[in-house]
C-alpha cells in the first residue's frame, strides 16, 4: 500500500469541515481549501464509501500520511477485497478493474472512496483525475 497525492485539487484546510453525499453512481465531498473556500471533490462511478473518525483509524506500518490532499491508494487491499467480493458474486463483471482507491484525510474524518475517476470544482479551477476517462485503469 501507497499514498501517491493527486497533482491538481488544491490543498486542503488543515480543519477542512467536510461534507459527505451521495446520489446514484457519485459521491460528493465538500472542503474548505487552504484559504478556507469551498471546494467540490466528485467521485464518479463510485463503488464503494467509508467514513472513519481519526480514534479508530491507523494507517499500516510504514505508510505515511498525506495530509491535506487528495491521495490514490496504490496496492490497495480494500480494493482487492472489493474485488473479490464482486468476482464471487459476479464472475464477469470486470468494472472493479477501472476502480481506484481515493483517500482524503480531512480533519478528525478519513474519507475513502473506491471510484473510476475524481473531479474537483472551485475558485481556484477544476479539473478531473484521470484526465481522460478511457484511460483509467
Amino acid at each position: 500500500m501507497r499514498l501517491r497525492p493527486l497533482e491538481g485539487p488544491p490543498l486542503l484546510h488543515e480543519n477542512p469541515r467536510p461534507v459527505v453525499s451521495t446520489e446514484g453512481p457519485r459521491v460528493t465531498v465538500e472542503v474548505d481549501d487552504a484559504q478556507q473556500r469551498r471546494v467540490r471533490l466528485i467521485f464518479t462511478p463510485f463503488q464503494a464509501l467509508r467514513v472513519t473518525t481519526e480514534d479508530c483509524f491507523r494507517l499500516p506500518e510504514g505508510v505515511e500520511m498525506v495530509p491535506r490532499q487528495v491521495v490514490v491508494v496504490a496496492e490497495s487491499p480494500w480494493l482487492a477485497e472489493l474485488a473479490a467480493v464482486l468476482k464471487w458474486r459476479d464472475p464477469n463483471a470486470t468494472f472493479m478493474e477501472r476502480s481506484q482507491h481515493f483517500f482524503i484525510q480531512a480533519g478528525d474524518d478519513f474519507i475513502e472512496v473506491a471510484g473510476w475517476a475524481v473531479s474537483w470544482e472551485g475558485q481556484q479551477g477544476s479539473g478531473r483525475y484521470p484526465a481522460d476517462p478511457a484511460t483509467a485503469p
